[in-house]
């Protein structure tokens, strides 16, 4: 049995049947999700939880600087690896 679940569809139904405003919805949301991800992780990332209305989901990034020496791999990447991430999205 196959389960496609639309979150669109979802946020939609909440706004409508609950009355909640579309705005507090998604930020809890965008919220759920961060938190979730920080768990996962120990909090040792930099990370943000954005919902995507074009695509219908919760897109979660991570920060990272590049520097020449990584002295943290939770917080750094080198160039080298900063560019072959550049080219996997091109």
């Amino acid at each position: 049995m196959e389960t496609n679940f639309n979150l669109k569809h979802t946020i939609d139904q909440i706004v409508k049947e609950k009355g909640i405003d579309k705005d507090v919805v998604l930020e809890a949301l965008e919220q759920a999700v961060l938190t979730a991800a920080n768990k996962k992780f120990r909090n040792t990332r930099d990370l943000e939880a954005h919902y995507n209305p074009e695509i219908g989901e919760v897109e979660l990034f991570e920060f990272v600087t590049v520097v020449d020496e990584v002295q943290d791999s939770y917080k750094e990447i080198d160039l080298e690896e900063a560019r072959e991430i550049d080219l996997k999205w091109k």
